[in-house]
């Protein structure tokens, strides 16, 4: 006779592998609010659960979680909000930090797989009933790991790591990158898409030479210097928008440009191109997704996120370790999603000694 599932101890385990997935953000990042409420929520939920709170009563209203937030942030937030306050308080961060949590999901996934686990935690809230003094109640859950989880199943070497995507699902204010990121194409719009942007970068150039062939003389007074700075400032605007997207088919992953990053933590994201499957009868599409890869470190437990190499390692993307940023190194494959490390004991690691990677089966 199988034994009957236990809802408090599921959501104990739920608690206590969120706070181990948190533990690896311990740079800036971590001083987010969004990331303070998980904490706090993931927190107050593993201490009611072991002391055996049924599931159907830990759940906290806007009051109480404010003020475990304002617990585990050292004073940070306030204390002794008034209750409209605190509920906007609160559903300010709650939006957030649900987007937050879906653009983690390849990581909390890779980290479930890690420690055997089969389940993701989850964010939940009852809206409020009736009237309106009624409380909205936030609680955390779980959900099964999806049985594909992580489609790129390589054969992992010893000292390697495996990279977990990671998605920004919010779209920024830029024009452009409402325009392009996370939005199908046509791969035949792609290209007279940079067709236009080369002709209008060429025209560009050729104005530009002419205007300083035409130049009487080279003399620096208040109007030339400032067409001067306005010729550079547009030269400036067209590298920083056209470039990215004549290399980006090319290499298929680079550094998110401005127009695509916007506003962002601390982590540098990237903008990669996914090929789109669906019906036959339509045109290839491709994606261009805003993304970022991470891993946690096997040194020190840090959190590893792919950056541009510097030095020996200049003009390839890197996993760097928060914790040691020079020491802790690994290369970076997007297609594999596994790195090897670069460094041993402060040297870079030869050729030689890293370990090939094979595909499992």
């Amino acid at each position: 006779m199988s034994a009957e599932p236990d809802p408090t101890g599921q959501l104990l385990r739920t608690a206590e592998q969120t706070l181990a997935f948190l533990k690896q953000f311990t740079g800036p990042e971590r001083r987010t609010l969004p990331l303070y409420l998980l904490e706090a929520l993931a927190a107050e939920t593993a201490k009611l659960a072991r002391a055996g709170v049924s599931t159907e009563k830990i759940r906290f209203d806007a009051k109480e979680l404010a003020e475990h937030v304002a617990n585990h942030t050292e004073g940070k937030v306030p204390r002794g909000m008034d209750s409209a306050r605190t509920r906007s308080w609160v559903t300010r961060r709650w939006q957030p930090l649900t987007e937050l949590l879906e653009g983690l999901d390849g990581s909390l996934s890779e980290h479930a797989k890690a420690i055997g686990s089969h389940i993701v935690p989850t964010l939940n809230r009852e809206e409020s009933r009736g009237g309106r003094g009624n409380p909205t109640y936030y609680y955390l859950s779980s959900r099964p790991l999806p049985a594909d989880a992580d489609p790129y199943q390589f054969a992992l070497p010893k000292g390697a790591i495996r990279y977990a995507l990671e998605r920004r699902l919010r779209r920024n204010h830029s024009i452009i990158g409402w325009l392009l990121v996370n939005r199908c194409i046509t791969r035949t719009a792609l290209r007279w898409m940079q067709v236009g942007i080369g002709a209008a970068f060429s025209a560009f150039v050729l104005l530009v030479v002419l205007y300083l062939v035409k130049l009487p003389n080279l003399s620096f007074t208040s109007a030339r210097v400032l067409e001067m700075l306005l010729l550079t400032l547009v030269f400036a605007a067209f590298y920083e928008t056209g470039w990215p997207i004549l290399t980006l088919s090319k290499r298929q992953i680079i550094p998110a440009p401005a127009w695509a990053e916007g506003m962002l933590d601390s982590e540098p994201h990237y903008v990669q191109v996914f090929s789109v499957t669906g019906d036959e009868r339509k045109p290839p599409m491709t994606e261009w997704r805003l993304v970022r890869y991470a891993a946690v470190c096997p040194v020190c437990g840090g959190r590893v996120v792919v950056v541009n190499g510097r030095g020996e390692l200049s003009g390839r993307l890197v996993g760097s370790c928060r914790n040691s940023p020079r020491e802790h190194v690994w290369s970076f494959d997007h297609v594999t999603r596994v790195g090897l490390p670069l460094r041993q004991t402060g040297e870079l690691v030869s050729a030689g000694e890293r370990h090939k990677t094979k595909r499992l089966g």
